[in-house]
Parts: structure tokens; C-alpha cells; sequence
């Protein structure tokens, strides 16, 4: 099994490492709730100790994401800073991907289990079913969450028109003629990509006028299906067949 080596130890809190490939990082985030977050509380959830595995990727994480969550810490000058600086700043700023979640009153039965679960997540196929997963109720998968997109989630929730996705959609501020756009007919098979929702949510945010999102946060796909949406809406290009809007 490979070794997590210590990042913090400290009060009841701690955090345990490994460097999985380049600047990918596995990290145990260890709490006795006891000393975390009182006995009293603690007793009425259970189990005494917290274990949760995440994944911070400093390649792919997100710009905006990383300033954030350094700013919370006060670490604003980032050439000073090493990679495990930005990994704890991540973690603690709630941006790793959730991969294991393990609650027990045995300390060392919490942390092994996760030690377990990382190294099983060494075999990519495994690794792909974790990171295609949901993670959250609205069924954002843990890269999703990790990419802090909660707008693909949405958008599939909008599709089978499921009223807690129109809610975060509405918080969002989209409108409700751009609610409708989306909630429309569509056949994956039909759409000229490898990656159909993340298309969809391009095409139509181009053809309901919306302003194209961040490149770092969207799916290369997205950026297709918006140059094809705006192409479409302005009479260059031919409507997606796969794509019937209401």
C-alpha cells in the first residue's frame, strides 16, 4: 500500500497526503469530532471519527478557485507558495473531489479504509467510474464537483425537469424562457459530439442569447456546441437535428 505522508496534525484535525502523478494529490481529511465539533454533537451523528478522501488536481483546478481559496486563508502571494500550500488551502476551501467518506468510532480503522480506497483508485478504470459518479442531490458527478460546475448538473436536471434543478437554475439567474429552451426534446446519438450534454448546454445558451462561459470551468465540448448555437441563431449554420427545442 503507498504511503500518505502528514500535511497537519493537530487539535483532532488532521490531513495525510500522497502524490498520485504530477500535481494530482490524494488527501485524507481526518477529524475526531469530539475535539471538532463537541461530544455532544459528535454522539448524535454516531461515530466518532471522520475520515473523507478527495483529489485536489492543481493542473486542472480552476484559477478563480485557487485565488479564492487562498484569499480565505490570507495566502495571497502565490509565488511564495508551494504546491501542498495550495492543496491544504483547497481542501480546507471545500474544492477536492469526493472519492471515499468514512465515519467510525475505530481511528485507524478510518483512515486505512481510505488509504484502501486510494490505492484501488490506482487502476484508471475504477478511477473513471469514481470520477463519472454523483456526488451531491442535484447529481453532479465528483469531477463536476471538483470543477466547481454545478451547471451540468442543472442542466440534466432541467432536462428531466426536475424542480430543485429549476430552482438552483432560477438562484442562477436564468430566466425562465431560457429554462424552457433547455427543457427541450434532444437524442444524444444525434449530436455531432463525443460529449452530447456539455455540447447541448454550449448550443443552447448560444441560441437563448446568454454569454459564453468561462473556458477554464466548461468542457471543451461547450465551446463547440456555443460557436455552432451562435452560428445557428444567426442563420449560418443549420439547426442541430438532435436538438428540437419547444
Amino acid at each position: 500500500m503507498k504511503t500518505f505522508k502528514t500535511l497537519i496534525d493537530c487539535d483532532g484535525y488532521a490531513l495525510f497526503y500522497r502524490c498520485v502523478d504530477a500535481r494530482r494529490y490524494h488527501v485524507i481529511d481526518f477529524k475526531d469530532l469530539y475535539e471538532y465539533c463537541g461530544e455532544d454533537d459528535a454522539q448524535a451523528i454516531g461515530e466518532r471519527y471522520s475520515a473523507e478522501l478527495s483529489e485536489i488536481d492543481l493542473d486542472t483546478v480552476t484559477e478563480d478557485r485557487v485565488k479564492s481559496a487562498l484569499n480565505c486563508r490570507g495566502w495571497e502571494d502565490q509565488e511564495t507558495l508551494t504546491d501542498l500550500h495550495l492543496v491544504e488551502s483547497l481542501i480546507e476551501y471545500g474544492c477536492g473531489v469526493p472519492l471515499r467518506s468514512v465515519l467510525s468510532n475505530n481511528r485507524r480503522l478510518a483512515i486505512k479504509e481510505c488509504r484502501i480506497e486510494s490505492n484501488v483508485l490506482d487502476d484508471l478504470e475504477l478511477y473513471e467510474q469514481a470520477m463519472s459518479r454523483p456526488v451531491n442531490q442535484l447529481g453532479s458527478t465528483a469531477r463536476e464537483y471538483g470543477q466547481g460546475d454545478l451547471q451540468s448538473a442543472i442542466t440534466r436536471g432541467l432536462q428531466a425537469h426536475d424542480p430543485e434543478a429549476e430552482l438552483m437554475a432560477k438562484i442562477q439567474g436564468t430566466t425562465q424562457e431560457q429554462i424552457d429552451m433547455i427543457q427541450c426534446e434532444a437524442n444524444p446519438n444525434e449530436i455531432p459530439s463525443d460529449d452530447p450534454i456539455a455540447f447541448m448546454m454550449g448550443y443552447m445558451a448560444a441560441m437563448g442569447g446568454q454569454e459564453k462561459a468561462d473556458l477554464n470551468a466548461t468542457a471543451i465540448a461547450y465551446h463547440i456546441g456555443f460557436k455552432r448555437g451562435v452560428a445557428v441563431r444567426t442563420g449560418i449554420a443549420e439547426p442541430v437535428k438532435g436538438i428540437k427545442i419547444k
